[in-house]
């Protein structure tokens, strides 16, 4: 496990505080994956296989940045709320984000980055009715 990992699980709960505060949602990081997908990340792109996933599956997205660059994951919902995220993962380490996929929808998957989002780091993912 990266040390950042490590820092960003012993703040979680601080930021889960922060994050009700203001508005912003967060992945529930206790909930119990149903799924498992592998994602990577480079400038600026991602890769995976993010299919399959049904409404109420609960996801654990690992992502690796194979890039030069830093990088991160977020989900957001068809109205472009944000489910979750990842910490800005340096090139060559990892870290993961649990999402719950109350609804089935069309998803975002972005890197908001610098202008990574709008150099074409983003995908979409389609989740189907459970």
């Amino acid at each position: 496990m990266s040390r950042r990992r490590g820092v960003a699980r012993a703040l979680g709960p601080m930021l889960i505080l922060l994050a009700a505060c203001g508005g912003e949602t967060t992945s529930d990081e206790s909930a119990e994956a149903t799924k498992t997908v592998a994602i990577t990340a480079t400038e600026y792109s991602f890769a995976g296989d993010p299919t399959g996933i049904v409404s109420g599956d609960t996801v654990q997205f690992n992502v690796t940045n194979v890039g030069g660059l830093t990088h991160e994951l977020q989900v957001l919902d068809p109205g472009g709320t944000l489910l979750g995220r990842t910490a800005e993962i340096e090139p060559g380490d990892d870290d993961s984000v649990v999402i719950e996929f109350a609804e089935a929808g069309d998803y975002r998957l972005i890197c908001d980055i610098d202008d990574h989002q709008t150099r074409g780091q983003f995908a979409f993912i389609t989740v189907g009715s459970g």
